[in-house]
Parts: C-alpha cells; sequence; structure tokens
C-alpha cells in the first residue's frame, strides 16, 4: 500500500513537470510536441484530471490544425477527433473535469458528426458548472451545427432557435461577453431579423469591443457595420484599422450613394496611418465605377474627376503591390489583359490632367506585366524624358529600340536623349539619326503597303532626324 501511493505521488510530480513543458509547447501552437510530452510521462494511463484534460485538448488542436493545413485527410481526421475524444471523455469521468473539458470533448464529437454525443456532453458539463461561458457557447454551436443537417425550413429555424436561446442565456449570464452577443447576432441573421442581430453588435461593442472581430463583423453586417463603427469610435476615439473597417462596409455594399463615404474614410485611414497602402486598391476601384456611372449619366467633368482620382489611386497601389497584382493576374483566364487595358487608358487619363508622376507609376508597372510591349516602353521613355529624368528614359528608349530596331521614330527620339539631355555619345546619336533617316525615307517610298497612321508618324520622324541631325553637326543642343 505505501509503495502504491510512493509510485502515484512519483507518477503526478512527473506529470506535473510534462504538464508545464507541454503548456509552454502548445503556447507555441506546438501541439503535436505537447501531445508527445504527454504521452511519454504516461497522462493517457493515467487517472489525472488535469494531465487528460490537457492531453485531450492538445490532441484536439493538433487535429484541427492538420485536418486545415491538409495534413490529415478522409477518415484519418475523424479518427484523430474519436481519439481526442476518447481522451476527454475519461478526463470528463474522473468527476474532476473542468467546464472547458466538457466543452473541447464536445467539439471533438461535433467534428466526427455526432451532433447527439456533442449535445449531451454539453448538458452534463452544465449540469456540473451551471451557467459556464463556454459550455453555453457550445450548446449554442452544436445546436447550430443541427440546423444544417436538418432537411425542411422549419426545423432549420427551430435548430436556430435552439441556438439562439443558448447564445441568449450566455448574454444573460454574462454580462461582460461580447462573444456571447456576437454569437447571437450571426444566428439573428440566419432568422431573418437584421435589426437584432445589429443591436447584438452593437451591445458586443459596448461590452468588449477587444472581443469583437472587426472585420467579421463587415462582412456580416455590410453596410449597417458602419454606424457601429462609427458610434464605437465616438467613445474609443479615431482610429485608422477602424475608419478602414468603415470604408469597407460601405464600398461592399456596391451602393452608389455609399461611394463618397467609404472614399472619405478609405483617405482617412490613409490620414491616420499612411501604411494602410492596400487602401488604394479600393480607392483606384471604387472611382473607376464611380467614373463610369457619372459618364453613363452623362455628367462628364465629374466622370473624369473620379477617373483621375482612380489613376492616381492605382498607381500608388502598385507601386507598393506590383508583383501581387502581376500574380494575380496570371491567374485570370484573360491573364490581366482587361487590366492592363485599363491601366493604360488611366495612364492617358492621368497625363491629361498633367499628373506624370502617376502616368509613371502606371506606366512602370505596364512595363512589368507586358515586357514585349513597345509602346508601353516608349511611353514610359517619353514620360521619364518630359520630367527630366535622363538616365531613366535612356534606359526604357533602349529597351523599345530592342524590341522594335526598325523603327525612325525610335530612332529618332533615343537619339534625343544623347544630343539634348545626356549631352554625350554625339557619334552614336548622330549614327542613329542616319539611320532614322534612311529607314523612314524607305518606308515611305511604298505608302500603300503602311498601315493607317504610319505614314503620317514616319513623315515625322524623317522630319525630326534631319534637323535633329543638322543641329547637332552645328554644335547645336537646344531642344526647340
Amino acid at each position: 500500500m505505501i509503495l502504491a501511493t510512493c509510485l502515484l505521488l512519483l507518477q503526478s510530480g512527473d506529470l506535473d513537470r510534462a504538464l508545464a513543458k507541454a503548456e509552454a509547447l502548445a503556447a507555441q501552437n506546438q501541439f503535436a510536441g505537447a501531445v508527445q510530452v504527454l504521452e511519454k510521462a504516461g497522462a493517457a494511463q493515467s487517472d489525472h484530471a488535469k494531465a487528460l484534460s490537457a492531453l485531450g485538448t492538445y490532441q484536439l488542436r493538433d487535429t484541427e490544425a492538420k485536418t486545415a493545413s491538409g495534413e490529415l485527410t478522409g477518415l484519418k481526421v475523424v479518427d484523430a477527433f474519436n481519439r481526442a475524444a476518447g481522451t476527454l471523455r475519461k478526463a470528463c469521468g474522473t468527476g474532476e473535469a473542468a467546464a472547458e473539458t466538457y466543452a473541447n470533448l464536445s467539439e471533438a464529437l461535433l467534428n466526427t458528426s455526432d451532433l447527439r454525443g456533442a449535445a449531451k456532453v454539453v448538458e452534463d458539463g452544465l449540469a456540473k458548472h451551471r451557467n459556464d461561458l463556454a459550455l453555453l457557447l457550445q450548446q449554442g454551436r452544436v445546436a447550430f451545427a443541427r440546423a444544417n443537417e436538418v432537411g425542411t425550413d422549419a426545423k432549420k429555424m427551430e435548430a436556430y432557435q435552439k441556438a439562439a436561446e443558448a447564445y441568449g442565456r450566455a448574454r444573460k449570464a454574462h454580462p461582460q461577453s461580447a462573444v456571447a452577443c456576437v454569437r447571437l447576432g450571426e444566428v439573428r441573421l440566419w432568422q431573418q431579423d437584421r435589426p437584432a442581430a445589429v443591436a447584438c453588435w452593437q451591445e458586443a461593442l459596448k461590452r468588449n469591443p477587444a472581443e469583437v472581430d472587426m472585420g467579421a463583423m463587415v462582412s456580416w453586417l455590410g453596410i449597417d457595420a458602419s454606424p457601429l463603427l462609427e458610434e464605437h469610435m465616438q467613445r474609443a476615439g479615431e482610429d485608422a484599422l477602424l475608419r478602414w473597417y468603415q470604408g469597407l462596409a460601405e464600398y461592399n455594399s456596391q451602393q452608389s450613394e455609399q461611394w463618397p463615404n467609404a472614399k472619405k474614410h478609405f483617405l482617412k485611414a490613409l490620414e491616420l496611418n499612411p501604411a494602410f497602402t492596400n487602401t488604394w486598391y479600393f480607392l483606384g476601384a471604387g472611382a473607376m465605377a464611380a467614373g463610369t456611372r457619372l459618364q453613363q449619366s452623362g455628367q462628364n467633368d465629374a466622370a473624369n474627376r473620379e477617373y483621375r482620382f482612380s489613376a492616381k489611386a492605382w498607381g500608388l497601389y502598385l507601386k507598393d503591390f506590383g508583383a501581387h497584382q502581376l500574380g494575380q493576374m496570371a491567374a485570370q483566364e484573360d491573364k490581366g489583359d482587361g487590366f492592363v487595358a485599363q491601366m493604360k487608358w488611366l495612364a492617358g487619363k492621368a497625363i491629361g490632367g498633367n499628373d506624370f508622376e502617376t502616368a509613371i507609376h502606371l506606366s512602370r508597372f505596364l512595363v512589368q506585366a507586358r515586357p514585349q510591349d513597345v509602346e508601353a516602353w516608349n511611353n514610359l521613355a517619353l514620360l521619364y524624358r518630359d520630367t527630366g529624368q535622363a538616365e531613366p528614359s535612356l534606359k526604357a528608349y533602349q529597351k523599345a529600340y530592342s524590341l522594335n530596331p526598325q523603327d525612325p521614330q525610335l530612332m529618332n527620339d533615343l537619339a534625343v536623349i544623347y544630343h539634348y539631355y545626356l549631352k554625350t555619345e554625339d557619334e552614336t546619336a548622330k549614327d542613329l539619326y542616319r539611320k532614322a533617316i534612311t529607314r523612314a525615307e524607305s518606308l515611305l517610298a511604298n505608302p500603300e503597303a503602311l498601315a493607317d497612321g504610319d505614314q503620317e508618324r514616319y513623315q515625322v520622324a524623317l522630319r525630326d532626324a534631319r534637323r535633329n541631325l543638322s543641329k547637332l553637326e552645328a554644335g547645336n543642343r537646344i531642344n526647340n
């Protein structure tokens, strides 16, 4: 008897040390490691309620993580959840299990589609731990899951009502809990009672905003989340992320009358935190849509203002997220051709508004998106040249020329950079001017073979190359 008691004490000490180590691993989301530590210490063979609860919980979390990552699939998922349920059931059988253990056992059973068992475990837990928050929330979760299993609308509504009642009890019994309000709000939406749902989230924000997932609230409530966020900021103060969520709620509504508010709130978010540069995506897309609507209604001046704002926003977005956008385009059916065409058009709008910085941002993206596009490289080179950036202009013209070495206009324009802007490589410039003259004369000698617009373009190239060559040979570097 004395020996058995000593062995139990030794085992208890080993389990306590193993528990501490497992808890540290679990805190780093290393659930598999935590399970191994407890199993090695003999937790599964013990009657130690805390050790069994911890082992079962970590088995549950490890299974959830591996299922989410795809490491576990098919029947292996069910087996793993059943394993966790077995351990947690043993913990509950000790008579000393905490309420959380019952909730976790219910969750494990829920993941094996044993809804009846999951509900029974919650009832058993509540009999021992009356009005426990975790158990009341789990009771609502099980009832909600049942709604997805029943066939008729009437049965679904009955299940939703049971979930609402459970969450309602949690809300009443735990006046500091925002989670209970949020869960009840979600069910109210499924019950098609939007005003009640909005009221639930409103109460949650008043109770404990730290427990409210603002992004999820926007997803659930849409435009109805905006006044709740405004009200919350009246209490808590301005916040960039909250303004961003408010803008998102209005943007996602796709209601034309909400665009000015969405735009205002997105810009406020950027004012409060300029690092929120992904905001420019929504501003660019929203302004483009607004411009289209205004143009269709005949408000052309207002439409152009939105188009130019869209160009600026897209330029700033692509400056930081161009690589991401290219990845998105690669997965699209048209490989981004539609987006590229839109950005070219917006670059033209930016140039029309003398916003050359924006046009350069867009043109940089365009040459990344379509590196074989001679026109894109030529436009970028011209923008650099006209904004006094001779070296970048030279590189862009060289790229355009390498893609189309028979174009007399490109020959002339490349020579112009050497001649007037860099004031170097005179012999290279002269050679390019002479090539441009020869090539243009050759093309113009057969005008019927030229495409529409090319004859005029080659005539201009011939005229400019002759004049520029004459000026360079005379030492004149004034471009007029």
